[in-house]
C-alpha cells in the first residue's frame, strides 16, 4: 500500500530528447526564395491575419475587392501591431490605435483627425497566390526583388485544395534533402524505390521522378505502386504528382517556411483527381468522380502527410543535428549534389546554378571527396 502511494507521487525526470533548435545553434543561414504564408481560404475579403516570416511578423489581408496584400506588421505612426485589432475598410487597412488608413500601395491616405495624413508608408512584400489557393511571399535578407517565379499548376478536374500546417524545429534545406535521401524510404517508410530517373539540377529547379511501393495504412501486407513526378523550386516549394496505374492522381505540395532560428512552419496541401466511371454518361460520371475525390482528398493528404512525414520523419527532424560533412555510403542518394545546388539560395550565393544533370552513380563518390561547408556565412557549421 505504501509502495503504491509513493509511486503515485513520484515524478520521473524528463528524459525526452532536446529539440534541435534548443540543442544546437542554427547551422544554416535563412534562405532566399518564395515561402508559403497561408492559403486563400484563410484570408477572406476584409480579413486580417498575422504570419511569421523568418525573423518578423507580417500582416496578410485582402481588400473588399479581393486584392491580396502582405505588409510589415507595425504601423509607422506609433508602432501598433496591425494584426491585433486592425481592420479592412473598403480597400484600406486601418490601424487599431489611431485609425490611420493605408491604401493598397501602402501609403497612408487618411487619419481619424480629418487632417492631412503624414508621409508614411507600410513596407510591402511581394506576394503570389497560385495553384488553387496557395499564398507565397518572397524573402531576401538584402531586400532584392524576386529573381524567379513559381509555376502555376493546372488543376482542372481536381478536388478543392485541402491543407495542414504544423510547426517544428528544423530548416527548409533539411526538408528538401529528405526528398533525395533514397536510403530512408525503404527503411523508415517501408517504401522501396523500384525505379528512378536521373535527378536534374537546372537553375533554381530540382527535378525528380521515381516509382515506389507504398504500404496501405492499417493493411501491413498490402501495398500499391506509385509513380512520383516532382520539382523543387528553391527551398520553400516542393510540388509533385503521385499517380496510380488505375488512373487516380494526387497532387501534393510540401512547403517549409522559416519562422525562427532553426524553426519552420511546414505546410502540406493536396488535391485529387479520379477517373470518371465508364458506365455512366460523361457529365454524371465526372460529377460523381469529383464528389468522390473531394471526399477522399482529405484522407489522402492526412495519410500521406501523417504517415510519411508527421509520424516517421518528424521525430527525426525535431531532434537531429545537421551534419556538415556526413559520412555517406552507396545507396544514400545525391545528398551532397543537392546541398551544392542549395547553396545558391543563401546570402552571397544567390546566382542560379549552371544547368547540369547529376546521377547518383556519379554523385556519391564525388560527394565523399568534397564535403560541402558554408565557410563564408556567419552561421557556418564547423566540420566534423
Amino acid at each position: 500500500m505504501f509502495g503504491r502511494k509513493r509511486q503515485r507521487w513520484y515524478t520521473k525526470p524528463d528524459l525526452r530528447p532536446t529539440p534541435g533548435d534548443e540543442a544546437f545553434p542554427a547551422a544554416l543561414p535563412d534562405p532566399t526564395g518564395w515561402f508559403c504564408i497561408g492559403f486563400s481560404d484563410e484570408v477572406r475579403p476584409g480579413k486580417v491575419v498575422t504570419r511569421r516570416l523568418v525573423d518578423r511578423d507580417i500582416v496578410l489581408y485582402r481588400t473588399r475587392k479581393g486584392l491580396l496584400r502582405a505588409v510589415e506588421a507595425y504601423c509607422p505612426h506609433l508602432g501598433a501591431h496591425l494584426g491585433v485589432g486592425g481592420t479592412v475598410e473598403g480597400e484600406n487597412l486601418v490601424c487599431p490605435f489611431h485609425r490611420f488608413s493605408y491604401g493598397p500601395d501602402g501609403t497612408c491616405v487618411k487619419t481619424a483627425y480629418g487632417k492631412r495624413p503624414p508621409k508614411a508608408r507600410l513596407e510591402q512584400l511581394e506576394v503570389r497566390e497560385i495553384s488553387g489557393g496557395i499564398i507565397f511571399a518572397w524573402y531576401d535578407q538584402d531586400g532584392r526583388p524576386p529573381s524567379w517565379e513559381l509555376p502555376e499548376v493546372d488543376l482542372t478536374g481536381y478536388s478543392p485544395l485541402v491543407h495542414i500546417t504544423v510547426e517544428m524545429p528544423t530548416h527548409p534545406q533539411e526538408i528538401g534533402e529528405n526528398t533525395v535521401d533514397e536510403g530512408h524510404f525503404p527503411i523508415m517508410h517501408k517504401s522501396p524505390i523500384l525505379a528512378i530517373e536521373p535527378y536534374t539540377f537546372t537553375g533554381h529547379v530540382l527535378g525528380l521522378n521515381f516509382t515506389m511501393r507504398v504500404p496501405l495504412p492499417h493493411l501491413p501486407r498490402a501495398a500499391i505502386t506509385v509513380s512520383y513526378d516532382g520539382e523543387l523550386h528553391g527551398l520553400g516549394y516542393t510540388a509533385g504528382s503521385m499517380k496510380l496505374k488505375a488512373g487516380p492522381v494526387l497532387r501534393g505540395w510540401i512547403m517549409p517556411t522559416v519562422v525562427g532560428p532553426w524553426r519552420i512552419q511546414l505546410r502540406f496541401a493536396a488535391c485529387l483527381r479520379l477517373p470518371a466511371p465508364r458506365r455512366l454518361p460523361d457529365r454524371a460520371g465526372q460529377a460523381l468522380a469529383y464528389a468522390a475525390a473531394r471526399a477522399l482528398c482529405d484522407v489522402g493528404l492526412r495519410t500521406t502527410a501523417a504517415g510519411f512525414v508527421l509520424n516517421d520523419d518528424s521525430p527525426i527532424w525535431h531532434t537531429k543535428r545537421y551534419q556538415a560533412a556526413p559520412r555517406l555510403a552507396d545507396g544514400d542518394g545525391p545528398i551532397m549534389a543537392y546541398r551544392r545546388w542549395a547553396q545558391q539560395f543563401y546570402p552571397d550565393r544567390t546566382e542560379p546554378a549552371d544547368e547540369q544533370k547529376d546521377t547518383h552513380a556519379a554523385a556519391v563518390p564525388r560527394d565523399r571527396e568534397v564535403p560541402l561547408l558554408l565557410p563564408d556565412t556567419p552561421h557556418a557549421p564547423s566540420a566534423g
